[in-house]
């Protein structure tokens, strides 16, 4: 049996901007990508415009500058998440009586700063000033906010993988080495079915393809 494995690479060789630098590129007002969101009736525009304007998407191209156009997007989610959960033990909470009531704060310490996770420190300076006292509703509603531009994150980057499948691929050619094997099994890590819809010279004998990812 003849397995071939593929990734990303994959895609790169075939000439598709597949890469989630690309993708961040193109989330811009003007982009091709854009223009194709705005004339998509089917699409709602309303996440490419929260996703242009959040501080997650401002952290992530940070972090591109930082690390020379490269990016490790599942890790940076992860320490995202991380930050957000580290947050409340950095900070301490104060108890008083305002108006008859009592009112608890969160207080990041200034000492404490220098421990925050990246990605929290910009929300501090969301505002160019540090952020050091927090409410409960606060705190509660950045959860939610993060939580949210993550998942429009992620669901804009399917509509950008829709957009390179609709526009992109009838223009690619297939490569020698590829045309040529005889593939029995495929595990592919790939966004895109690029090997399917390309080398249709195996559409009629039977292969099974064992892609993770829809």
């Amino acid at each position: 049996m003849h397995i071939l494995i593929i990734g990303n690479g994959f895609d790169l060789a075939h000439g598709l901007p597949t890469r989630y630098s690309d993708f961040m590129k193109q989330i811009q007002i003007g982009s091709d990508f854009h223009n194709f969101v705005v004339n998509d009736s089917g699409f709602n525009k309303k996440i490419f415009n929260r996703v242009k304007d959040s501080i997650v998407l401002k952290h992530l191209r940070c972090e591109l500058q930082i690390n020379e156009g490269w990016i490790d997007f599942e890790n940076e989610i992860r320490e995202i998440i991380d930050g957000m959960c580290e947050l409340p033990s950095l900070l301490k909470r104060k108890t008083y009586i305002q108006n008859k009531e009592v009112v608890s704060n969160f207080v990041l310490e200034g000492e404490r700063i220098n421990e925050v996770a990246p990605f929290i420190y910009r929300i501090l300076l969301h505002h160019k000033e540090i952020k050091y006292q927090w409410t409960l509703d606060e705190l509660r509603k950045l959860e939610k906010d993060v939580h949210r531009q993550i998942q429009d994150f992620i669901d804009l980057f399917k509509e950008y993988i829709a957009w390179i499948i609709q526009t992109k691929m009838d223009s690619l050619s297939q490569i020698s080495i590829f045309s040529k094997m005889k593939v029995d099994c495929l595990l592919s890590f790939n966004y895109t079915p690029t090997f399917l819809k390309l080398y249709d010279i195996y559409k009629g004998q039977k292969y099974m393809s064992c892609s993770w990812r829809n």
